[in-house]
């Protein structure tokens, strides 16, 4: 079992990985700012104030104001291995077709607006706990009636959203309808 969470390009995600991740979209001033990435993250974290790194595993964030949004907040900050970042010469563009994030999954192959692709991390994850499909492929399909089709025709196996109108024919067809109120 992994006895640290750590990014797939296996580098530690550490409080030094959580204050980098902060400088590249708050600081502007150091040559490690990234507008792009600041402008597509930045307005969910208007409330920090500042952060430090304690110890190695210690990360403290300082909000200007009570904000009982900021924690679900903070993961839009999508944390990036920094080492595999600077690989990348520092090119969001770059690490957003390949990237490296946390998790129980490695990436393995992007088609820009058509298809992402990822493979459980096996060998350093609780035995218990690792993915059981061999690939895992995600599809960017924006239209609910879209979604329900490629659902009936079994090309997917799960959507997250569809019309409130296919509800009842979905369950009726047997597919299971988890709903969240």
């Amino acid at each position: 079992m992994r006895a640290r969470v750590g990014f797939c390009n296996d580098s530690p995600f550490d409080a030094e990985a959580c204050a980098c991740n902060f400088a590249l979209v708050a600081d502007q001033g150091p040559p490690q700012f990234d507008a792009l990435r600041a402008g597509l993250v930045r307005t969910r974290l208007t409330v920090v104030a500042s952060w430090r790194v304690i110890d190695p595993m210690t990360f403290e964030v300082t909000t200007r104001a009570s904000d009982a949004l900021f924690p679900s907040q903070v993961p839009f900050l999508w944390k990036v291995s920094p080492a595999h970042w600077r690989a990348l010469g520092g090119d969001w563009q770059r690490f957003a077709t390949n990237p490296s994030g946390t998790g129980p999954y490695r990436f393995v192959w992007l088609r820009p607006r058509e298809r992402a692709e990822f493979e459980p991390i096996t060998d350093d994850w609780d035995k218990d706990r690792i993915p059981r499909l061999p690939r895992t492929v995600l599809l960017p399909m924006p239209e609910g009636t879209a979604q329900v089709a490629a659902l009936r025709a079994g090309q997917v196996d799960v959507v997250e959203t569809v019309p409130p109108d296919t509800i009842a024919t979905l369950r009726a067809a047997g597919l299971r309808v988890v709903m969240n109120a």
